[in-house]
C-alpha cells in the first residue's frame, strides 16, 4: 500500500474557470507524493483545523507531481468551496493522502468503458493522461461518456477533443440533461441513468460488451453509479471486478 503523506504544503498556481462555478485547480506541492491515477487528497485551506479537509481527486497523472490538479465544482452556500475559489495565486492549502482504491488496472487486458457525472469526470482523466504515457496493452479500445446538464459543463473538452483525433481507439460521448445542444459533441440529450431503462440506447453506446471483454469504471452522482451499475450487473457483471466505482455526492 502506497504512503499516507500528513501536512503536505501546497501552493496555488492557477484557477482555470471551466463554467460558471466549475474550475480546474492546479498546484505545486513542496514534495513529489506518489500516487497511483485516480486517487484522491484530504485538502485543508489555510487558518483551518484538518477537521475541515475534504476530499478531491486528482485529475492529473503521477508522472505530473510536484504538480497537480483538481476539477472542483463551487457549491453554492457552502463553507469549504467559496473559500476555495477565492484563493489567490501564491496561497496555500495542506493536504493529505494520497487515498483511494478507484484505479486503473494496467494489467487488465479488457477494453475499458468509463461512464461520469460532473466533476466526476477528475479520477478519469488522470487516469486517461496516465494510459496514454503507460499502457502495456496497445490496442485497449477506450469509451468515456459523460454526463453533464450543459455541454458548458464539461472539463478538460480540448483535452478529450485532441485525444479523439490522436487515438482512433478512444471514443467519447456527452450526454447533456438540461439542454438540447450538445455543444457540437457526439451523444444523446436526457437523464444519465437512460440506460438502464432503454434498451436501444444501452446497445447504442454499450453494443455487446460482457465482462470477458469490458471493466467498466463509474463515478459521479450516486443515484448515476447505482442505476448504471445494476445494468451491468444484470448483465453478469460483478462488482469490483468488472465494475469499480466512486459516488460523489
Amino acid at each position: 500500500m502506497a504512503e499516507l503523506f500528513h501536512d503536505v504544503k501546497a501552493e496555488l498556481v492557477s484557477q482555470q474557470e471551466v463554467a460558471p462555478g466549475i474550475a480546474i485547480f492546479h498546484f505545486k506541492a513542496e514534495k513529489k507524493i506518489p500516487f497511483t491515477a485516480g486517487q484522491y487528497l484530504q485538502i485543508c485551506l489555510p487558518e483551518e483545523t484538518t477537521d475541515c479537509r475534504r476530499p478531491y481527486s486528482l485529475s492529473s497523472p503521477p508522472s505530473m507531481m510536484p504538480e497537480f490538479e483538481f476539477l472542483i465544482r463551487r457549491v453554492q452556500g457552502g463553507e469549504f468551496t467559496p473559500k476555495l475559489f477565492n484563493l489567490k495565486p501564491g496561497e496555500k492549502i495542506s493536504f493529505m493522502g494520497p487515498i483511494g482504491n478507484f484505479t486503473f488496472d494496467k494489467n487488465d487486458k479488457r477494453d475499458a468503458i468509463f461512464l461520469v457525472t460532473g466533476t466526476g469526470l477528475a479520477p478519469v482523466i488522470g487516469m486517461l493522461k496516465d494510459l496514454e504515457e503507460d499502457d502495456p496493452v496497445k490496442d485497449r479500445k477506450i469509451k468515456l461518456i459523460v454526463g453533464v446538464r450543459f455541454p458548458s459543463d464539461l472539463g478538460y473538452k480540448e483535452y478529450l477533443a485532441d485525444l479523439k483525433k490522436r487515438n482512433p481507439n478512444f471514443s467519447f460521448y456527452l450526454f447533456v440533461s438540461d439542454s438540447e445542444d450538445l455543444g457540437g459533441n457526439e451523444g444523446d440529450t436526457g437523464m444519465f441513468d437512460r440506460f438502464s431503462k432503454e434498451p436501444e440506447i444501452a446497445k447504442k453506446y454499450f453494443g455487446q460488451a460482457s465482462k470477458d471483454d469490458t471493466c467498466v469504471y463509474l463515478c459521479g452522482h450516486p443515484i448515476a453509479v447505482k442505476a448504471t451499475s445494476e445494468y451491468f450487473e444484470n448483465l453478469g457483471f460483478k462488482k469490483m471486478k468488472d465494475i469499480k466505482f466512486e459516488r460523489y455526492w
